[in-house]
């Protein structure tokens, strides 16, 4: 009986951001747990499709970009028209296209962010949040970072946008859990994929961060994935309004300079 409360067999989840990395990653993770998928990204992700079907479950894929105001609400109204329900959230799409001196960045930088990172997923919640306050039961799963609980010195905008989300998680968990909605989020360490993929391969850096990392090693896409599926899962009923750290032991050390030790390489 114990090791079923870790399956989420015909469950329905929706994964942002899933076409590469942590969200390719959980997405797939989702559907070895036996979940059916909503695959939203900017691009075409139909060989991630291709891969979840290949566990024997199915998915869907949903072109979109969230900043646009309609997007969250037309995502979750075509997850329910093609499944009839919407079990799981996973907010995992996120941007950070610059490393500035807070000093130096510009509004349009700063708004890009705030979009993407903080807004789209606040919006992504309030339309998942109306199918699951009618099933009076829900996971919401935001992936925050740990940036957004220590200094980032040079990648401001995003760390902020991070520990918005971080709040945002507090704050909806309160107001939702009444309808059996359980919101937390998942604040990764160094992940050598996706975003930090360029990063990885300069061993200045990737040297550095794994020095500072207690496990002594980057994370994987799947080291979040699983914590993903633990939320999701009947295993963590009792939990939410929670940040799960998944960073090796990082947040341990103090704040790293990223943006200067680029200015390095």
């Amino acid at each position: 009986m114990f090791p079923d409360k870790f399956r989420l067999t015909d469950q329905v989840a929706l994964v942002t951001g899933a076409r590469r990395g942590i969200g390719r990653a959980i997405a797939k993770a989702l559907a070895e747990a036996g979940a059916d998928l909503v695959l939203v990204a900017r691009s075409d992700c139909s060989s991630v499709a291709g891969e979840i079907e290949q566990v024997g479950r199915k998915a869907i894929t949903i072109t979109a970009d969230l900043t646009e105001a309609d997007a969250p609400e037309k995502i979750v109204e075509g997850a329910v028209k093609e499944y009839g329900r919407l079990d799981i959230l996973v907010n995992n799409a996120g941007i950070c296209p610059f490393l500035a001196p807070a000093e130096q960045i510009r509004e349009s930088g700063w708004d890009k962010i705030q979009d993407v990172n903080l807004k789209a997923v606040f919006r992504c919640c309030q339309a998942a949040s109306k199918q699951m306050m009618k099933q009076r039961r829900g996971k919401i799963i935001n992936i925050a970072s740990v940036a957004g609980i220590i200094a980032d010195p040079g990648a401001s905008a995003y760390a902020i946008s991070k520990a918005g989300v971080i709040s945002l998680t507090k704050n909806l968990a309160f107001e939702w859990g009444r309808y059996n909605i359980n919101v937390n989020a998942v604040a990764p360490g160094f992940i050598g994929a996706g975003m930090n993929e360029k990063i990885a391969t300069m061993p200045e850096i990737s040297n550095m961060m794994k020095e500072r990392t207690a496990l002594g090693r980057a994370g994987q896409p799947e080291d979040v994935a699983c914590a993903v599926v633990f939320l999701a899962s009947s295993a963590a009923d009792y939990i939410t309004g929670e940040t799960l750290v998944v960073d090796g032991g990082f947040v341990g050390y103090s704040s790293v300079n990223i943006a200067s030790l680029l200015g390095k390489c």
